[in-house]
């Protein structure tokens, strides 16, 4: 009985999870300027594009890209 409790909770937990991790990916999508791509991985949310660590020192929109979800 309470193994099976425990799976339900664990199971509901990850739903919830992927639900909120696919949200998050959306609003960066939405948020993201040209050439940032975001992608859903296991472990939440990523983003790439070419000389990211530098647009992120020199481009204000992808510096507060994070800023905005908050």
């Amino acid at each position: 009985m309470f193994e099976a409790l425990l799976a339900k909770g664990a199971a509901l937990g990850e739903a919830r999870r992927r639900r909120l991790r696919a949200k998050v990916a959306a609003a960066l999508r939405d948020a993201a300027p040209r050439g940032i791509a975001v992608d859903e991985v296991e472990a939440g949310v990523m983003l790439s594009g070419r000389a990211l660590m530098l647009r992120s020192i020199v481009d204000p929109a992808v510096r507060w890209i994070a800023a905005r979800l908050a």
